[in-house]
């Protein structure tokens, strides 16, 4: 019996003492309330100082020809991006005049080179892609810089067609357009 006796006090004293270790009467909590959580935003705006963002339509294009196209750009949003640019749904359509010229074989879009200057110096960028029929969002964007939130950007287009390219243009057209993508940069 007195051996039952010393096994409950020592069972008595090591739960005292657990108890105590785990217990306290001291406390003190807080409780972070009313937070908000807002998603950022990415805003292209976009200008096109020559034209208004209207379609634009250019006639008489000649080897040794150019224009520039100038855009503005701005990253109205609050969120850094990246710009790229590409052209869109280029169709050619070759000459249906009639003699020499029809059929030559080579599109007036794939002779219609493009360069690219975004510091306004006059110093043009070759792109990865040297044409205007050579430049699609299918694979890489034929350009890109940062435009980062609140920035405001222009950029100009210089499209050109080589004077070595002769004949072989001569009645073709293209239509297409240029797509401008502000996309977020990953973190």
């Amino acid at each position: 019996m007195k051996n039952i006796i010393k096994s409950l006090l020592i069972i008595v004293a090591v739960a005292a003492v657990a108890g105590g270790v785990t217990y306290s009467y001291f406390f003190d909590e807080e409780t972070s309330t009313g937070n908000t959580f807002t998603a950022g935003t990415l805003d292209l705006e976009l200008t096109n100082g020559e034209t208004s963002n209207a379609p634009f339509v250019i006639g008489n294009v000649v080897p040794g020809w150019e224009k520039v196209i100038t855009y503005t750009v701005k990253n109205a949003g609050s969120v850094d991006g990246k710009l790229s640019l590409a052209s869109a749904d280029v169709t050619n359509t070759d000459s249906t005049g009639t003699g020499e010229f029809v059929g030559g074989g080579a599109h007036l879009g794939e002779n219609i080179h493009i360069d690219i200057d975004t510091d306004g110096n006059g110093t043009y960028d070759l792109l990865d892609f040297s044409t205007l029929a050579d430049q699609s969002y299918s694979g890489s964007p034929a350009f890109t810089t940062d435009l980062n939130a609140g920035i405001t950007k222009t950029i100009h287009v210089r499209l050109y067609v080589p004077i070595e390219v002769k004949n072989e243009i001569q009645g073709d057209s293209v239509t297409g357009g240029f797509t401008v993508r502000l996309d977020q940069e990953h973190l």
